[in-house]
């Protein structure tokens, strides 16, 4: 499985997913995230909520959405996230 993320590659972001994921994170922007979703294969991204509608305004009805609120600690402030998964 690959993943990418979208304004937000964090260590933690890395730390993670590495027990799950044998691939690297690719850095990706608003403008290649989802050509990024829709190489062959399992695969997910991490993106801002905000700007996800307009990334992604119709997934197929198999991809799945995870929402998530905490603290970033590095840059001391909250983020909200979403992670667009696409299963195999």
């Amino acid at each position: 499985m690959e993943f990418g993320a979208v304004d937000f590659q964090e260590p933690s972001l890395v730390w993670y997913f590495r027990t799950r994921v044998k691939g690297w994170m690719t850095p990706l922007n608003l403008n290649n995230a989802a050509q990024f979703m829709q190489k062959d294969g399992a695969r997910f991204v991490t993106l801002r909520p905000q700007p996800f509608r307009k990334t992604f305004p119709d997934l197929p009805a198999t991809w799945k959405i995870f929402t998530s609120s905490g603290f970033n600690v590095v840059k001391g402030k909250n983020v909200d996230l979403a992670l667009v998964l696409k299963p195999d």
